[in-house]
């Protein structure tokens, strides 16, 4: 009876954990990342081209995690706050079809959708369609995916997005196993050619949260790349959906609530 039972429980864990598909693991990755209520994330970003010019940004972000029929749906505030230039540009990410940018010289909160998501956000190699992926390991667009490879460490799976106004054909993307963060991916264009990468080059896992700590995001076409630096986290402040709207991003202050 007892080996019998212990069959039984080796079968089914043997299942749970060998047995999963690409989306799974994408799943698993999304819910390894938004582990959370809320939290504030201070990032600096250095944007450097093939002469090494470089400048530098400064943006806070507040992500608030909501469910809906056990499904993790984050929502996120991006603000600059330097350089003074572009201070207060705000970007509000309400759901993988919902997004705006707030732009204080022009007083106008516009949307973003179709095809002005595949623009870049202030100069640097983040597309407004990369936000999800890198702020809360989302993949917004429609698409389908397959496990490509595996190992010990890591899964290694192809993502083929299907929706025709993205300027991307397809992702890859390298995910360890370990705490189902993802360590790298590449971004291909519409003639299969891999246009832009992104490699998380450091995070914090907790045992509760998994924190970005470097990310680094090149652009082979131009040669430009983008490196984001965590300046400090905090998770739980006391924000609600209230605070993720559109009068909250024309506010020069923040307030919680």
């Amino acid at each position: 009876m007892k080996k019998s039972l212990f069959f039984f429980l080796f079968l089914t864990v043997t299942a749970s954990i060998f047995g999963l598909t690409a989306q799974d693991v994408l799943d698993k990755v999304k819910d390894s990342q938004n582990n959370f209520e809320t939290q504030k994330a201070v990032y600096s970003i250095i944007l450097s081209d093939n002469n090494k010019t470089q400048k530098t940004r400064k943006i806070d972000i507040y992500i608030l995690i909501s469910s809906d029929k056990g499904e993790k749906l984050p929502i996120s505030l991006l603000r600059v706050t330097e350089p003074k230039d572009l201070q207060n540009t705000t970007v509000l990410n309400l759901s993988k079809t919902e997004q705006y940018i707030y732009l204080p010289g022009f007083k106008q909160v516009k949307r973003v959708s179709g095809s002005s998501k595949n623009e870049s956000f202030l100069d640097t190699d983040i597309n407004y369609s990369d936000m999800t992926l890198l702020f809360s390991s989302t993949i917004e667009q429609e698409h389908t995916s397959s496990i490509s490879s595996e190992d010990e460490k890591s899964y290694t799976i192809d993502i083929k997005l299907t929706a025709q106004d993205s300027d991307y054909s397809k992702m890859t993307v390298g995910v360890d196993k370990k705490d189902f963060v993802i360590k790298y991916a590449e971004f291909f264009g519409k003639k299969e050619q891999i246009v832009k990468k992104m490699e998380i080059m450091d995070y914090e896992s907790s045992g509760e949260y998994i924190t970005y700590k470097k990310v680094l995001i090149t652009s082979l076409e131009n040669k430009h790349s983008t490196l984001l630096e965590l300046v400090s986290s905090e998770y739980g402040i006391p924000i609600t959906k209230s605070f993720f709207n559109k009068l909250s991003m024309t506010n020069p202050v923040l307030v919680y609530r």
